[in-house]
């Protein structure tokens, strides 16, 4: 589908899209089926949703899929026992609702530690009960999870392994000209409605490709951010063009480096999904980048490494 498709076409081809999903997660529902329709989803996720902005979430899609999703909430106090109970409500809710998708976000943070410099005993508790569930054969096929965090490296390894989550679906920001337009038009409708920012007309399409190049691999957070810088440098009233962007990207440093929390984040997705069998779902572009800058897989771990111990001072 590409940018120019009108709203409405686009949202009913969203839905016949994930009506096809919806038919491998009908009863009965074969696990595997279903992950390898969900993950043909996913790898399609850019060209069929919409474009993503900033406050974009990831698992929102999967809520329309034709099989009850669910998102877990906060669940966790300081009272003594009260995250415990309300995880036993919780588990017991979703173990009697039959085939159902539950979706966790954040789930580095939720779904809790055992080792670790600082583990609150309530953490291993609460880890404990979820692997319970998820390793149980009498949910297979009734409870599909899905697990999203931006950093994998600190989710429990008894989480990841075989018959809980296994699947690994990375997604990345966008690498292609029309891939970035489309998000760049967003971000400018977005930054209209919420700061009545001007752009000249027909903005995004007057933006040169090579110019639009420069922004592959940075997300929307991103591209929204240089969209604003750029917008704060000129005058109240002043009509945004490609060429105030185009000096803009040319004169701003911090353009040109990237910070090493996002090139850590982007290297585990990379280092998870190749070490789980799922490079198929890492695009090209990013495949050249871990041989020509990192020399390998081997490289990237060194990497992994050296901006651990410098972000997280491991």
């Amino acid at each position: 589908i590409c940018p120019q498709t009108p709203a409405s076409v686009r949202k009913n081809r969203f839905r016949k899209s994930i009506r096809s999903i919806a038919h491998n997660c009908r009863p009965p529902w074969c696990p595997y089926t279903a992950l390898r329709s969900l993950t043909q989803f996913a790898s399609t996720l850019h060209s069929v949703v919409p474009p993503v902005t900033s406050a974009s979430n990831p698992l929102a899609p999967f809520s329309t899929v034709g099989v009850p999703y669910v998102a877990l909430k906060q669940f966790k106090s300081s009272g003594h026992g009260d995250a415990q109970r309300a995880q036993e409500k919780i588990i017991a809710a979703l173990t009697s609702s039959g085939q159902i998708i539950v979706g966790i976000e954040e789930a580095d943070g939720v779904m809790g530690q055992r080792t670790g410099p600082n583990v609150h005993p309530v953490d291993k508790e609460i880890l404990s009960q979820w692997l319970t569930v998820m390793g149980n054969p009498k949910y297979r096929g009734r409870i599909l999870w899905l697990l999203d965090t931006c950093r994998p490296d600190k989710l429990a390894p008894d989480v990841k392994r075989p018959g809980r989550c296994e699947r690994v679906i990375a997604l990345f920001p966008e690498t292609g000209a029309v891939g970035i337009r489309a998000v760049v038009r967003a971000q400018v409708v977005l930054l209209g409605r919420q700061f009545g920012y001007r752009f000249a007309d027909e903005f995004v399409d007057h933006v040169p490709d090579d110019l639009l190049m420069k922004f592959a691999g940075k997300s929307g957070a991103r591209i929204k951010s240089v969209l604003e810088r750029t917008r704060r440098r000129h005058a109240t009233g002043v009509v945004i063009t490609p060429e105030h962007l185009e000096r803009f990207v040319a004169e701003d440093v911090s353009f040109k480096s990237e910070p090493e929390a996002y090139e850590l984040q982007r290297l585990i997705a990379i280092a998870e999904a190749i070490e789980t069998e799922n490079a198929d779902l890492i695009p090209p572009y990013y495949l050249k980048q871990v041989e020509k800058e990192y020399k390998g897989i081997g490289g990237v771990k060194e990497r992994i490494e050296l901006l651990r111990r410098r972000i997280d001072g491991v």
